[in-house]
């Protein structure tokens, strides 16, 4: 499990005790000219997708980069907070919509400030968003300010793996050609995502639990299991 010892070698040795000081040059406030460019790639999102701008609740920074376990892997993660509620007619498919469109997106874009990646995401208001450093673009100040205390947390490696490896395992076992294996898929995503949740929600970004989801991301085996409802839905369909 190299990348899970690589992920707690940068935590260890990347404590900077402080934010990033070109994105936060006084520690209060955003870079001017980043808030300007953020939010207008916020803007052209929302534009090409046609979000209702009464829908729009906010727009801000979350993650590592509004904290003080930023790394240069760290990207930055430019949330659009919108009430689904406001979309009554097809709240129910805009979860999936969104997430298509920031990937196609996040995909097709490439653009960096500070060296840093900008991942965009489309966020439910209604749905709970645990992060211990939380910046209102549109408000310009910290909503959630994240506190040193943070990076002192020294994440249990062996336990990371240990819970990895067993979700990996479940992932591999499922088999596209079994009849319920869309059911199987749909409740093991839905499964890691409340798991990564409650994680980020007890004892922040670098818990065991969003450790292990980070790994299953970057192994490419949460790909994998997003394919497998496609694939289990396709197969249930043909005719040989």
């Amino acid at each position: 499990m190299d990348f899970v010892s690589k992920l707690i070698s940068i935590f260890e040795s990347t404590k900077k005790g402080h934010l990033h000081q070109q994105l936060w040059p006084d520690g209060k406030h955003i870079d001017g000219d980043v808030r300007i460019r953020l939010d207008k790639i916020a803007n052209d999102f929302i534009n090409d997708h046609e979000i209702p701008s009464e829908a729009i609740i906010d727009i801000i920074l979350t993650g590592s980069m509004a904290n003080y376990n930023w790394t240069s892997y760290s990207d930055i993660d430019l949330h659009i907070l919108v009430d689904f509620e406001q979309q009554e007619e097809c709240e129910h498919i805009l979860s999936d919509y969104y997430n298509v469109a920031k990937s196609l997106w996040n995909d097709k874009h490439h653009i960096t400030i500070f060296d840093h990646e900008v991942e965009i995401y489309v966020q439910d208001s209604n749905e709970a968003h645990y992060s211990t450093g939380v910046y209102s673009l549109k408000k310009n100040k910290w909503i959630t300010k994240p506190s040193k205390e943070q990076t002192s947390i020294k994440p249990n490696q062996e336990a990371v793996e240990r819970k990895a490896r067993r979700l990996a395992s479940k992932i591999s076992s499922i088999n596209a050609s079994d009849k319920d294996a869309e059911s199987q898929a749909k409740k093991l995503m839905q499964y890691i995502k409340d798991m990564r949740m409650e994680g980020l929600r007890n004892e922040g970004e670098y818990s065991i639990e969003n450790l292990a989801f980070k790994y299953l991301r970057n192994k490419g085996y949460l790909e994998k299991l997003s394919s497998l409802s496609i694939k289990s839905y396709d197969h249930k369909l043909s005719v040989k």
